[in-house]
């Protein structure tokens, strides 16, 4: 999709520099269908790699009820610790690394399936 995108716009500018009508009046010209085509096909593209990389559902599951557990255990023992300086920042510092880690999670996701052209 990404290829034809290419070869619309190029075949646009040839189209364009040969000197033929681009379309007339009241009808639907080159230039449209090109802008139309330029703007679909990319879009399409991008819309079935996003479905594509959705469908690991089950992964994401996974990945929340870990989040939610280590969110949850956290979270009791902050309940049960003194309201300490030293001790709410060490809890501070658990909290951001269980997040990081769960935005590390969905980055290697993402990042295991590559977009590949043609989309």
């Amino acid at each position: 999709m990404f290829g034809a995108t290419v070869a619309a716009c190029i075949g646009w500018i040839i189209f364009k520099l040969s000197g033929l009508p681009m379309g007339s009046k009241g009808h639907v010209g080159v230039t449209e269908i090109v802008t139309f085509t330029t703007a679909s096909l990319p879009a399409l593209a991008s819309a079935i790699y996003g479905i594509r990389n959705q469908g690991d559902f089950a992964g994401g599951a996974f990945r929340s009820r870990v989040t939610v557990e280590r969110l949850e255990q956290l979270r009791r023992v902050m309940v049960a610790d003194p309201l300490e300086h030293p001790r709410l920042l060490g809890k501070l510092r658990s909290l951001s690394d269980i997040m990081l880690n769960d935005v590390a999670n969905w980055r290697t996701t993402f990042k295991a399936r590559p977009l590949t052209l043609p989309g």
